[in-house]
C-alpha cells in the first residue's frame, strides 16, 4: 500500500533538512531561537494527523490517505532520530541535537504502533460493511 521510494524520499528530504539546518554557523542564541521548530512542528502535524485518523479510521474512510501520511510522519521521525545522531556525531552543541533527537525518538517509538492500530481499525470497519451488507442482502 505504501510506497518504498515515497517513504525513501520523506527520509532523504529529513536529513537534507537537517543537514542545511546544521551546517550554519551557528551562535549559541540562534540555535536556542531556533532550535524548537522542528520537533514543534512534527508535534503540530502529528496531533493532527491523531485527530483526522481517530475521526476517519472507525468510519473506514480515507485508507490510503490516512496511511500515507501516517508513513511519512514516520519516515520524518527517523530522519530527524538519524539527523539528531548525525549532529551529536558532528558535536553540534545540545540545543541541535537534542531538539532533533527528541521527536524523532519518540516518533519512532509511537508510529509505527499508532499504524498498526490504525491498520486493524480500518480492518474492523471494513468487516463491519461487508457483515451489513451480507445482513442486508439475504
Amino acid at each position: 500500500m505504501v510506497r518504498k521510494s515515497s517513504l525513501l524520499y520523506g527520509l532523504v528530504a529529513a536529513i537534507m533538512a537537517c543537514a542545511a539546518f546544521s551546517t550554519a554557523d551557528w551562535q549559541p542564541m540562534d540555535a536556542a531561537r531556533w532550535a524548537w521548530l522542528p520537533g514543534t512542528l512534527v508535534g503540530v502535524v502529528a496531533g493532527t494527523f491523531g485527530g483526522v485518523s481517530g475521526a476517519l479510521a472507525p468510519k473506514g474512510r480515507a485508507c490510503a490517505a490516512v496511511l500515507m501520511a501516517g508513513a511519512l510522519l514516520l519516515a520524518a521521525s527517523v530522519g530527524m532520530l538519524v539527523g539528531g545522531i548525525l549532529l551529536l556525531a558532528m558535536r553540534r552543541s545540545w540545543y541541535l541535537w537534542y531538539m532533533w533527537m527528541l521527536p524523532g525518538g519518540l516518533g519512532c517509538i509511537i508510529f509505527p504502533q499508532m499504524l498498526r492500530g490504525l491498520r486493524r481499525v480500518y480492518d474492523q470497519a471494513e468487516l463491519r460493511r461487508l457483515s451489513a451488507k451480507d445482513m442486508t442482502s439475504t
